[in-house]
């Protein structure tokens, strides 16, 4: 499920982003505890120089990977920097883990996530 929304700043594909109180999508940090979504192609401007954007708000996509990644995957948390990085505790998804044959994912790669 997506949705085309309002982003603050041009951004990477696949940077986990977050709601903000001026109706605005923005890079999530690690601070936020606000719903959760994936930028799922580059942002664009429309004819009036508003920045939009196509957020996955939940199911599979792809995510920017953040640092230290395992290969069993984990439950999904993000970075100061929108990317994903495994916590310790339930949140607002998974990271997949890595097929066979897969290499370890460097830092922005992007890897296989699941949204809830």
């Amino acid at each position: 499920m997506f949705v085309t929304v309002k982003i603050n700043e041009e951004l990477n594909i696949g940077t986990l982003v977050c709601h903000d109180s001026n109706n605005t999508w923005r890079q999530a940090v690690s601070t936020d505890i606000a719903p959760l979504g994936v930028l799922k192609n580059e942002t664009f401007l429309d004819d009036e120089g508003v920045r939009w954007g196509i957020v996955v708000l939940s199911g599979s996509c792809y995510a920017r990977a953040g640092a230290n990644i395992p290969a069993q995957g984990g439950w999904l948390g993000h970075d100061d920097q929108g990317r994903a990085i495994v916590i310790s505790s339930e949140d607002c998804g998974l990271i997949a883990p890595l097929s066979r044959g897969q290499d370890a994912p460097a830092l922005d790669d992007l890897i296989l996530i699941h949204l809830r």
